[in-house]
């Protein structure tokens, strides 16, 4: 989602950083925009404008940042699927 919103919407290079810290991977998109992501309220038929809710969805946490060139626009997700409390791996 953060790649094709960058390639669709802002002119320029980009870069995806993809880093593992403890149990999240963090993906970054470098763009030269400094425009951020825009909350939308779409229509159930409409084609896009769900991005922002979807990493609402999918990820543990997202943001963008200004940067000197443009933005950076990120996100956090879990690397393992939490064990529910009471299973072996969770003793």
């Amino acid at each position: 989602e953060l790649v094709t919103n960058a390639l669709r919407h802002t002119r320029g290079p980009l870069r995806l950083n993809l880093q593992v810290r403890g149990s999240r991977l963090r993906c970054e998109v470098e763009d030269t925009d400094p425009t951020g992501p825009v909350r939308r309220v779409v229509d159930t038929d409409a084609e896009g404008g769900r991005g922002t809710e979807l990493l609402d969805l999918l990820t543990e946490a997202w943001g963008s940042t200004l940067t000197a060139t443009g933005k950076t626009t990120w996100c956090e997700m879990l690397t393992q699927t939490p064990s529910p409390k009471g299973s072996p791996a969770s003793d």
